[in-house]
């Protein structure tokens, strides 16, 4: 029993000073919590004070910085302006080649002879208006050879160069060597100089299918203008093919046009190479 007391006696000191021990460390831990607050209270200060000074000192900064963007704002919109335009300018032109190439179709036999009367396709362009200023414009028209003049019953056919010019289908200018004309020329030589970027030729004798088929036809000429630009071109064979619309690669500025053959479609019948009419725009 003492040895029991002695024990409960001791095991009553140690609760107690087990119970002091745990209020010390809660006092500790009450000093620690109001340090951090301290701590975080004075950062908080800092903070607000160093952007008070940061916003102060950028001020000037973020006021120059908008004065240049208020200023700088109409060269942009005007260079943007611009940029758009001439994107809408060249779409345009594109928009025009491919129209007026889909336009390419070949004139069928006409019901008269005058070319502003002829039959087309639904697709087709007759003429344009500046044809007639074209006419207009030609001062002399030449060849390095033709076809001699010859009688048909009653009626005489003459094939000189200015039949290209002459607004009809059913004449036009043939070459005069015993062969096919290679290396022949056919020169427009227009009252001024004039800036042009196509050409229009009527290939062959546009009289009708029969003589077409019959009389051979350019396949290939040189084109040569004053300024000293030259250009290889192909036409089209075939009755519906024989109106060809020529792109020239770049408008020339030019007082004369000279049509050289390099080969040909040959005839079924005859060598002889013709060109029935040529307009220039």
């Amino acid at each position: 029993m003492a040895a029991n007391s002695n024990k409960n006696s001791q095991d009553s000191i140690y609760f107690k000073n087990y119970i002091k021990s745990n209020k010390k460390n809660k006092i500790d831990f009450k000093e620690i919590s109001l340090v951090l607050c301290s701590i975080c209270f004075v950062g908080i200060i800092s903070f607000s004070i160093f952007r008070i000074i940061t916003n102060t000192s950028n001020k000037d900064s973020s006021i120059n910085t908008a004065n240049n963007i208020v200023n700088d704002s109409d060269g942009i919109y005007n260079e943007a302006t611009s940029s758009m335009l001439t994107e809408a300018i060249q779409s345009t032109e594109a928009a025009t080649v491919i129209y007026e190439w889909s336009e390419q179709e070949a004139v069928t036999e006409p019901a008269n002879n005058d070319i502003n009367n002829i039959e087309t396709s639904d697709n087709d362009i007759v003429i344009s208006a500046e044809l007639t200023d074209f006419y207009s414009s030609v001062k002399n028209v030449t060849a390095s050879s033709q076809l001699n003049e010859e009688t048909i019953g009653n009626i005489t056919h003459n094939y000189s160069p200015s039949k290209v010019i002459d607004n009809d289908l059913s004449t036009c200018w043939c070459e005069g060597k015993d062969d096919y004309g290679i290396d022949e020329e056919l020169t427009i030589e227009l009252d001024n100089t004039y800036a042009i970027d196509e050409i229009t030729l009527w290939n062959g004798l546009c009289t009708s299918e029969d003589l077409y088929r019959k009389n051979s036809r350019v396949h290939h000429i040189l084109l040569t203008f004053s300024d000293g630009n030259s250009f290889e071109c192909e036409c089209k064979d075939g009755w519906d093919n024989s109106k060809n619309v020529i792109f020239l690669p770049e408008k020339v500025d030019t007082s004369f046009i000279t049509i050289k053959i390099i080969d040909i479609y040959e005839g079924e019948k005859y060598k002889d190479t013709c060109i029935s009419e040529i307009s220039v725009s």
